[in-house]
Order: C-alpha cells, then sequence, then structure tokens
C-alpha cells in the first residue's frame, strides 16, 4: 500500500502485504459458521454485538470471534511463522491469533488497538506491555463493504483474500500513534472472514530499538 521507505507514509510503517498463501488461510467452514476450521472451537451461530466502555478500552463491534493458540493446528503455528518471517517482530509474546466473522452489518467502530495514557492497565495482566504492532489478515473476499479505514489519514484497505495490513501502533519511542485509529466498515453483501495478531513490546528489544525522540 506504501512504501515502508517513503516519507509520505501517512502512518509510520502501514504496508499492504498481496499473495499471503491462501492455503493457510482458507476457512473451510461449515456454512453456518459455527466451527472453526482450526481445533473444535465454537464460533456464535450468529453475530454477537459486543460493546464496552472502561478503563480498559472503548469500542464497540458486531461480529463473532474466536481465539486460537499455536497449539489448536500447525495451521495456526505456521501462519504465526509466516507473520515473524515478513515483520522481524518476535511473535512469542504476542496474543494469540484472533479470527473473526462479520456477516451482514457486521462491522466494528473506530479505535486505537494500543493503550492509551489514561489506560494505565491496559494488557497488565499479559505483562507483556503494550501492542506494538497489528497484524490484519483477510482469509476472504466481500462481495461489498467490509473496508477497513484509518479515519486521521483518509485510507482504506478492501479486503481481498490471501492480503493482509501491518502497521505499527507505536513510535520506537514507545508513544502510541494516533494516525493508526481505524475502523471496519459494515459488510454490505457477502461474508468477511479476518483473523488478527497484536504484537506486544516484550521482546523487540533489539529487532525494533527505541529512538531518542518522541516520534522516532
Amino acid at each position: 500500500m506504501w512504501d515502508l521507505s517513503s516519507p509520505a507514509a501517512p502512518v509510520s510503517h502501514l504496508i499492504h502485504i498481496h499473495l499471503f498463501p491462501t492455503n493457510l488461510i482458507s476457512p473451510h467452514h461449515h456454512p453456518d459458521a459455527r466451527l472453526s476450521s482450526a481445533g473444535s472451537l465454537w464460533f456464535l451461530s450468529s453475530p454477537m454485538s459486543l460493546c464496552a466502555q472502561s478503563k480498559l478500552l472503548s469500542w464497540c463491534s458486531l461480529s463473532a470471534s474466536a481465539w486460537l493458540g499455536a497449539y489448536e493446528h500447525p495451521v495456526v503455528d505456521k501462519i504465526n511463522q509466516k507473520i515473524e518471517d515478513i515483520t522481524g517482530l518476535d511473535v512469542s509474546t504476542a496474543e494469540d491469533l484472533q479470527v473473526a466473522n462479520y456477516g451482514v452489518g457486521g462491522q466494528y467502530e473506530p479505535h486505537f488497538d494500543f493503550g492509551r495514557k489514561d489506560e494505565p492497565d491496559a494488557f497488565e495482566e499479559l505483562g507483556t506491555g503494550n501492542r506494538i504492532a497489528t497484524w490484519l489478515l483477510y482469509m476472504s473476499d466481500v462481495q461489498a463493504g467490509g473496508a477497513t479505514v484509518f479515519t486521521d489519514i483518509s485510507a482504506a484497505v478492501q479486503p481481498k483474500k490471501g492480503s493482509a495490513v501491518f502497521w505499527f501502533n507505536l513510535y520506537p519511542s514507545g508513544e502510541g500513534d494516533y494516525r493508526t485509529r481505524h475502523a471496519a466498515c459494515p459488510v454490505l453483501l457477502g461474508n468477511k472472514w479476518v483473523s488478527n495478531k497484536w504484537i506486544h513490546e516484550r521482546g523487540q528489544e533489539f529487532r525494533r530499538r527505541c529512538g531518542l525522540r518522541w516520534t522516532d
């Protein structure tokens, strides 16, 4: 989407990656989307509306989701390894792979993936620091709607099976990059499958070194 080295890139290291191996991501799921393809992990049979307003996070979504650990299925382990190979980041301290399904009307309100300064306890229980980066993998095409939009920079990415979007939520200094505010537009026609990998600060000390300035 934007070249990593381009000074005009509107968000620090926002990249649209094409041709992710589709044999790793095809969701061989039951038509009612109740059973995930990796293990015996159940999804809700219809989208759920989930809203939260707390000191931890503030967001609202309409989707069905589940988390898959690397031990759940060899495919999950392969996806994690591909993410590490492409990004150069350590995924051993990342959160489990989140798989989400958006039916017609499914959406996600604008939000940040990282914990902000007014959310000091965000991710504290994980003990791995803040979410330094996000990997968003599109597991299906969508007939209409379902784009990922970055509201502050007027950018949109259309879902395309086998492609992914990667961005850093934090500057190398550890400060949050507020230009990463994003949302999932409503699905108008079709079915949207995505997976998210949230990579944390712990383990990246020598892979993405700190900067001396706030925006480094």
